[in-house]
């Protein structure tokens, strides 16, 4: 008895594993960012199911700092709130994250850190996510990926 218990065990382990929900993807946003003289920056950005698929955001920078050491610019502890506009007018949702540059940040990514989703209005209202972004440099232009798990509740 003992033995067919931890066999039905097992099995509903692996299948609770093997089972992945059809509302998380990975990588879900990628940004096209302008950086303006004065003001917050803005752009345009693309995603993958549940989100909708482009729109346009704004950043607000909430806080944080940086230091020098041996001619490199280490930031840690910025944080930005990035709220999303769908274009196709199903709701916004905003996310909060924490760009960084230091010496664990990954090759190829200018900055890098966490991400945290906080809701959204309309379709969005019950978001909830975390994962990690990266901004890279193509030329003058920059772009985030943020690639993490999204859920519509």
């Amino acid at each position: 008895m003992r033995r067919r218990m931890l066999i039905l065990l097992a099995l509903v382990g692996c299948c609770a594993i093997a089972v992945q929900p059809a509302y998380a993807q990975e990588p879900t946003i990628v940004t096209s960012i302008t950086f303006p003289e004065q003001g917050e920056p803005f752009g345009t950005f693309t995603a993958l199911d549940p989100l909708c698929p482009s729109g346009t955001f704004v950043d607000e920078f909430v806080g944080g700092g940086g230091a020098f050491n041996s001619g490199h610019v280490f930031y840690g502890g910025s944080i930005v709130r990035k709220t999303f506009t769908c274009g196709d007018g199903t709701g916004q949702f905003t996310i909060l994250f924490h760009p960084q540059f230091s010496p664990a940040t990954p090759a190829g990514c200018e900055q890098a850190g966490p991400f945290t989703v906080l809701g959204g209005t309309g379709r969005y209202q019950q978001l909830r996510g975390t994962g990690d972004f990266c901004v890279t440099r193509t030329g003058e232009s920059f772009h985030e990926t943020f690639t993490g798990t999204f859920r519509l509740r």
